[in-house]
């Protein structure tokens, strides 16, 4: 048989196997695949039969998408080894998504026999998550990449011996595919302070810094800002950190007043891990009326806000000297969306601020201002500045949305004194802000992909606070009480 021919026989096998997932069955109906299996295979069979022949290749498969799991735990945002874990997911072997609790293919528990179901981990392993018609789309692609992974996998098994240990032969990448591009920005509500214009000659692109970051949380800090070649010297470096934010920024050209969560509209958190509350450990959560208590509660014990957080930062000239703010970056280290305990509670239905807002699923984010006639504009600080005099105040909203990734930020302020520039960076109580997409996937089961939820508001209207549903059964066209 011609090489290209064979080639086609086995990309045929792949097909069949994903569609009907790769059971001892379905294999015995591969026979071009077979026929790849090593003889280090073969010589240890009992009896060379399409039945034993079928249960040895399964097991390899089993091998192979174990080693692509290790790969990815090393090396979580290499989109190689998740496009043959989202094989091994439509094939029956890979049966959770990679935000779940950490668990080689070979422990995993059985698959189910829905390909919508397989579609959709299938879906979840692709970056950015894609839903199970794209999967569809891109199933052939998914598929020869496969093939040359496994012939090279084959390859790397020595046919002369029978003690290779298949286990620890890892998959050869032949090949990077390329990232998708980011999601454009959410639009935000106007804003009403009067600022003024920059003059067009002065304007420049803020560029984001990305930094290895800790957990969540406020926080004032001065570093340094990247050089800036101006003839009057060197920017200037203060140190401080925030809860402590006052006290850290009492001799800084700013004073951070307050930096305050507000009201998004939407009252859902993420866990990064599996949580489990009683009745009473839910019933503060489930009664409180105030915006500030509640989203303190999620905080205080490690949660991230779902798909967008506003926090309100209170400025405050604080030299003789007047103060202009000319750049907002972010500072930012992202993953994969938090798939742990998901609270569900969707809503049903600003005075002198600017309104900032950054989308965190873009490489670089950049503040995005929004005009008295509601335009956004592609850069605020291209065109405006904000200026402080000693004991002036500004309110500055900065409006944050993420739906590909879960984010760890912080916000660095560049201001200019005189002829000194420097940077100050804001966090959330001392630490960085945090912000995790939503895991969605095309299926009724809404939740599958989270480890546990917890549903309140609109999505539990027979009682009152929170309820916890099983992910993996309940689907959201469920009604009743």
């Amino acid at each position: 048989m011609h090489e290209d021919d064979f080639d086609a026989e086995v990309l045929a096998a792949l097909k069949h196997l994903t569609d009907k997932q790769a059971t001892g069955k379905a294999l015995e109906e591969c026979p071009a695949l077979l026929s790849k299996l090593p003889s280090s295979f073969t010589e240890a069979l009992p009896m060379d039969t399409p039945f034993e022949r079928a249960q040895a290749f399964r097991r390899l498969l089993s091998q192979f998408f174990d080693s692509a799991y290790e790969q990815h735990q090393s090396r979580w945002d290499d989109v190689y080894p998740r496009t043959m874990l989202a094989v091994g997911a439509l094939m029956g072997f890979v049966t959770k998504g990679p935000n779940q609790r950490p668990t080689p293919p070979s422990e995993m528990p059985r698959a189910s026999a829905l390909m919508l179901d397989r579609q959709v981990i299938a879906g979840s392993w692709i970056l950015p998550n894609i839903k199970p018609r794209a999967v569809r789309k891109n199933t052939k692609e998914y598929l020869q990449e496969f093939r040359h992974a496994l012939y090279e996998y084959l390859d790397d098994i020595d046919p002369a011996s029978k003690q290779i240990p298949v286990a620890e032969v890892q998959i050869q990448k032949p090949m990077a595919r390329p990232n998708t591009e980011s999601k454009a920005v959410e639009k935000p509500k106007e804003s009403t302070l009067k600022v003024k214009q920059r003059n067009p000659r002065t304007g420049y692109a803020l560029i984001a810094s990305v930094v290895v970051l800790a957990a969540i949380g406020g926080g004032l800090a001065w570093w340094n800002s990247k050089e800036e070649k101006k003839s009057s010297g060197a920017d200037r470096v203060i140190s401080g950190g925030q809860s402590e934010e006052n006290k850290a920024s009492t001799n800084a050209p700013v004073k951070v007043v307050s930096v305050d969560h507000q009201d998004t509209g939407d009252y859902s958190w993420v866990f990064e891990d599996e949580r489990t509350f009683t009745s009473s450990e839910l019933g503060p959560v489930s009664t409180i009326s105030d915006y500030g208590q509640y989203s303190s509660w999620f905080t205080k014990k490690g949660a991230a806000p779902v798909g967008k957080r506003l926090d309100l930062i209170t400025l405050e000239g604080n030299t003789a000297e007047p103060v202009e703010i000319n750049g907002l970056h972010v500072a930012k280290e992202c993953r994969e969306p938090l798939s742990g305990t998901l609270f569900d509670n969707p809503n049903a239905g600003q005075n002198n601020t600017i309104r900032l807002a950054f989308d965190l699923d873009e490489q670089i984010p950049t503040a995005k201002g929004v005009e008295a006639d509601g335009s956004t504009s592609s850069n605020y600080f291209a065109r405006h500045t904000i200026s402080l005099k000693k004991g002036e105040r500004a309110k500055i909203l900065v409006d944050v949305s993420a739906k590909e990734y879960y984010c760890e930020y912080t916000l660095g302020f560049k201001m200019t004194v005189g002829d000194k520039t420097v940077t100050q960076t804001v966090k959330d109580n001392g630490k960085p802000f945090k912000l995790s997409g939503r895991l969605e996937i095309d299926s009724p089961r809404l939740y599958a992909l989270y480890s546990k939820a917890y549903i309140a508001g609109v999505l539990n209207p027979c009682s009152k606070g929170f309820k916890e549903i099983n992910t993996q059964t309940y689907e959201t066209s469920a009604s009743g009480c």
